[in-house]
């Protein structure tokens, strides 16, 4: 995740430590998670269903819509509740040419 410095003042983290670590610790993932906003979150969840099946990348603005409708805040819970999250997360990236 890049921020420009206003993004960056609104995000309770220090992206740049995270990065070097290499090793997110769960609690840190949770927090750079919940520190996203809305439409962040949102497509970062579409990205999730789509990498696992349940859109095709054609579908992305249908998976976007409904990740959006489902907002809430256990967003971070709903994401590490998924066993093959980071698979997923590639996969999604791969079917959208990201």
């Amino acid at each position: 995740v890049e921020l420009d410095g206003e993004a960056h003042d609104n995000h309770h983290h220090d992206g740049l430590v995270e990065e070097r670590s290499e090793d997110l610790t769960e609690k840190e993932l949770r927090e750079l998670i919940n520190d996203l906003n809305v439409d962040e979150a949102a497509e970062l969840v579409a990205l999730a269903w789509v990498g696992r099946g349940d859109y095709d990348a054609s579908e992305w603005a249908d998976a976007l819509t409904a990740a959006r409708e489902r907002a809430n805040k256990r967003t971070a819970k709903y994401l590490l509740g998924m066993p093959l999250l980071a698979d997923w997360l590639e996969e999604g990236l791969e079917a959208i040419g990201a």
